[in-house]
């Protein structure tokens, strides 16, 4: 193993993570929906009572397309991050940098509006791989540094 793969492998451990922790967020979400469903409990607290029961489900089932689309989007990003770190990519610090933030604000929106806590809780771990995956992005040499 060379240095520089070395170097790399603590950050793409990192995706690594990153990509297992996002289908984790959306599996607690399904296991929720199963069993206690504290989603539809925050909706029905969220809305006024005089809501309809189909318009209730509506809300549930926008949210859940939300949630659902957002895990299947995460996925693939982190893929391509992961791939174009290995590749070394000289776009792959600022994307990683701009999906960790948007990420991270849609997380933060969820857990403060939208998830029950727990839920919301475990929306944010991904962004905390994520956070370490841009550090070891932006702490390593640039990609045309790395070749002289």
């Amino acid at each position: 193993m060379t240095a520089t793969a070395r170097t790399r492998e603590p950050t793409a451990s990192a995706m690594y993570g990153g990509m297992a922790l996002t289908v984790v967020a959306a599996a607690a979400l399904l296991v929720d929906l199963a069993t206690a469903d504290t989603l539809t409990a925050r909706l029905n607290a969220a809305y006024p009572a005089d809501y309809s029961a189909a318009k209730m489900a509506s809300e549930r089932s926008t949210a859940l397309t939300y949630l659902f689309g957002a895990a299947a989007a995460g996925v693939p990003l982190w893929w391509a991050t992961l791939r174009a770190h290995r590749a070394g990519r000289s776009w792959t610090r600022p994307m990683a940098t701009m999906v960790f933030v948007v990420a991270t604000c849609l997380a933060v929106f969820n857990l403060a509006v939208l998830l029950p806590v727990t839920l919301g809780v475990i929306g944010l771990l991904p962004c905390l791989a994520g956070l370490v995956a841009v550090v070891g992005l932006w702490r390593r040499p640039a990609p045309a540094e790395l070749s002289r």
